[in-house]
C-alpha cells in the first residue's frame, strides 16, 4: 500500500474489500426432458471509493458471472 501512495493502514483495506459483496445463484435449466442446476457466481460492482482502491493496488474484480462447482445448498430450519 505504501508503494501505491495509500498508506499503511491495513485496518482500513480490509474494511474496504470487505464491503465488496458476492453471490451465487442456483438457477434450473431445462436440458432436453430434465431439470439440471447452474450454478454461478457473481460479484456486485464495488462502491467507486473501493474500485479506485482496486484499480491503484492493480487488482480487477470478475466481470459477468462464472460457474461454480461443488456448492452446498443453504437450507432453512
Amino acid at each position: 500500500m505504501s508503494g501505491k501512495g495509500l498508506g499503511s493502514s491495513a485496518r482500513k483495506l480490509v474494511e474496504a474489500v470487505g464491503t465488496i459483496r458476492s453471490m451465487d445463484l442456483s438457477v434450473p435449466v431445462r436440458r432436453g426432458n430434465r431439470t439440471v442446476k447452474l450454478n454461478l457466481r457473481t460479484v456486485a460492482k464495488p462502491d467507486p471509493d473501493v474500485a479506485l482502491l482496486l484499480a491503484h493496488l492493480g487488482l480487477r474484480l470478475p466481470k459477468g458471472s462464472r460457474l461454480v462447482e461443488n456448492v452446498v445448498e443453504k437450507t432453512t430450519p
